[in-house]
């Protein structure tokens, strides 16, 4: 392998990093879980109030897609630690 290793230290580092933000996207998607995602239109006093909901709906959709790319990428990222490749530049590989 060529270039520069990580130390030990600075793995560990990194492996805290992405660990934290992997709990900090799970946390997030499990309150927005527990919210409830569904649109009950009798709860809703117009159309303009149903439209605005879908709305934020929709856009919390992306979010959580989003995050879920995020998820795959860390989980990535740990497994490179664990096999020793993590810093290491893919296209060289």
């Amino acid at each position: 392998m060529e270039g520069t290793q990580l130390k030990e230290k600075e793995l560990n580092k990194w492996r805290e990093v992405l660990e934290e933000r992997r709990k900090e996207i799970l946390k997030t998607a499990q309150r927005t879980l527990e919210q409830g995602m569904t649109l009950d239109s009798e709860d809703l006093a117009d159309e303009m109030a149903l439209a605005s909901s879908e709305h934020l709906h929709a856009f919390n959709f992306r979010v959580r897609g989003r995050e879920k790319h995020y998820l795959s990428k860390d989980d990535q990222a740990i497994k490179r630690i664990d096999n020793g490749t993590f810093g290491i530049c893919q296209a060289s590989m």
